[in-house]
């Protein structure tokens, strides 16, 4: 049985990843839209649920941490906002849900769960050193350095495209402007993050933000989960 297990935990990730955008689409023709999009996103959305309750993980764990400034976190929820308020204002244009929107969100939001899932008890809502710190390398790590942030900041455009904000200039504006203001703060906590974790083995071969087709490749071919 133990064995059984661990192959499960080993499927690579390029299989994952296709069965992901596969159910994303099946669901969207087989149910109504709505509920298609609200499955593509669960695994997001538990991972963003997780980050709330990391964030008050206690102090006594905690070796160091730094964060951004209130003014870029202020950034950070106006950025989400004018988005929301975008996409809302597209879909009242459209009345409908786009699949490849949908496929994208589900391979974005199965990308943040896995993140989430190698960290480990690593994982917090803000750069943090835990006692017996370690840098984590496989899985999405060896795609880019911070595939939390980066896919967080691809989910925007992605949903962007389940309510058609790209399909008029003053809505696809607004997205752009949102994802921009929404990523920005991001960006500056990852570099924070480097320079918190600056003590531990670093990994300069990685991409930090944007993936190349080697680190892609890599990538595809780690186990799913650790």
């Amino acid at each position: 049985m133990l064995q059984q297990h661990k192959n499960i935990r080993h499927v690579p990730t390029g299989s994952v990843i296709a069965s992901a955008a596969f159910g994303a689409w099946v669901l969207y023709k087989f149910i109504p839209p709505g509920f298609a999009l609200i499955a593509a996103i669960f695994p997001a959305g538990i991972t963003l649920f997780e980050s709330v309750r990391a964030h008050y993980r206690k102090k006594a764990d905690v070796v160091a941490e730094t964060d951004i400034s209130v003014l870029w976190q202020a950034v950070n929820l106006g950025g989400l906002a004018i988005v929301a308020i975008t996409y809302v204002s597209a879909y009242l244009t459209h009345r409908t849900f786009f699949t490849s929107g949908i496929v994208c969100v589900a391979v974005i939001g199965t990308v943040l769960w896995q993140s989430r899932r190698w960290l480990g008890e690593s994982y917090s809502a803000v750069p943090r050193v835990f006692p017996n710190h370690k840098l984590v390398a496989g899985g999405p790590y060896r795609l880019v350095r911070h595939p939390m942030y980066t896919y967080l900041i691809a989910l925007l455009p992605a949903l962007g495209l389940v309510f058609g904000a790209f399909r008029s200039p003053a809505t696809a504006a607004g997205a752009l402007v949102g994802t921009i203001l929404f990523g920005t703060p991001l960006i500056k906590r990852a570099l924070l993050e480097e320079e918190l974790l600056g003590a531990l083995p670093q990994t300069p071969e990685t991409p930090r933000f944007i993936p190349t087709p080697r680190s892609l490749w890599r990538y595809l071919r780690e186990p799913f989960l650790p």
